[in-house]
């Protein structure tokens, strides 16, 4: 599974979001991406005014505020434990 956090240098949200995916690591097996909008220009003009966002696998599933729970959910239903 690949998670990508698409996030800016000096975001106080991204950085929450990140301390979630990371304790989430502890418990599933995944690959974590971390994509700078400020460094991609197709991605700031689709998530400027959005971030933070994670993808599970090429999919959206969630923004700000990300709610931990959910999330470990949708990893347990990807084959996590």
């Amino acid at each position: 599974m690949t998670l990508t956090l698409f996030h800016t240098d000096g975001c106080h949200l991204c950085a929450a979001v990140e301390g979630i995916l990371l304790r989430l690591g502890g418990r599933f097996d995944f690959t974590l991406v971390r994509v700078d909008i400020a460094s991609d220009p197709v991605a700031y003009a689709r998530y400027a005014t959005a971030i933070p966002v994670v993808w599970l696998d090429g999919i959206e599933v969630a923004r700000y505020p990300v709610d931990e729970a959910v999330l470990a959910r949708r990893l347990a239903a990807r084959g996590g434990p």
